[in-house]
């Protein structure tokens, strides 16, 4: 499977929003979001497309200097653990990176076994624990890299 990495483009909002649905249900990012991080991150809101279709998208924010936050990641369940995920993570990486980022963070839901263990398997660890992050109360962890290593193809 040939996965394309590319920016955001204006026509990818309605799949992103069922992206979104299907991926996060109580927690799924609305349009005027998804807009505010496109409009907010350009060079960092990025599409995953196979073929003519969108695959996935991730989004990172730099938060302060040598910081940034991946604020969100999500991959349509058909092209999930094809190495999606892992491409858009390496994608972001790189650019912080070469913006002098060392740090990137997330939060994720402490529940999300599959996320939590993508996120290990990709050199992240817990840092925190945030009870009643989600708006539906549940707990947070934040986990946190080192970004410091080559840049990755």
């Amino acid at each position: 499977m040939s996965v394309r990495i590319r920016p955001y483009q204006p026509e990818d909002m309605p799949s992103l929003l069922r992206i979104e649905a299907q991926a996060f249900t109580v927690d799924a990012w609305d349009r005027r979001l998804l807009q505010w991080y496109a409009d907010t991150c350009p060079k960092l809101f990025l599409i995953a497309e196979i073929g003519a279709r969108v695959a996935g998208y991730c989004v990172a924010r730099p938060t302060r200097t040598g910081f940034a936050d991946l604020d969100s990641i999500a991959v349509r369940r058909r092209y999930r653990r094809h190495g999606v995920g892992t491409r858009l993570l390496r994608a972001a990486i790189n650019r912080l990176r070469r913006q002098g980022v060392h740090t990137l963070s997330l939060m994720v839901r402490r529940d999300n076994k599959e996320a939590i263990a993508f996120y290990h398997r990709h050199g992240f660890t817990r840092t925190r624990t945030v009870h009643g992050y989600y708006e539906d109360n549940a707990t947070a962890w934040r986990m946190a890299a080192r970004i410091e290593m080559p840049v990755i193809a």
